[in-house]
């Protein structure tokens, strides 16, 4: 993992904390250029005491198109298409 990546990942679950709010994220692009890699996330703020986030639970989903070698492309320039936050069901 480079750093470019694992900066993405820390900031995205540092908003997270701050949020204390779901959120999913998708496409990452090089440079503004579509990669030939599609990744989905949705990530889940968990709080043991109830006010604090001390935990995200993650599940994150990698596509590669057929034929292609899975291994993680180098990542410097990643940018993301979407982050939003997850609304919660009307009860």
């Amino acid at each position: 993992m480079t750093a470019s990546y694992r900066d993405y990942v820390v900031g995205v679950y540092v908003e997270m904390t701050q949020s204390r709010r779901p959120m999913y994220t998708n496409y990452l692009t090089r440079d503004g250029r579509s990669v030939r890699m599609r990744t989905r996330r949705v990530s889940l703020a968990l709080s043991g005491d109830g006010a604090d986030v001390d935990t995200i639970l993650a599940g994150h989903i990698f596509e590669y198109p057929r034929g292609r070698d899975p291994s993680f492309p180098a990542v410097d320039g990643l940018r993301e298409a979407t982050r939003a936050y997850l609304e919660e069901a009307p009860a």
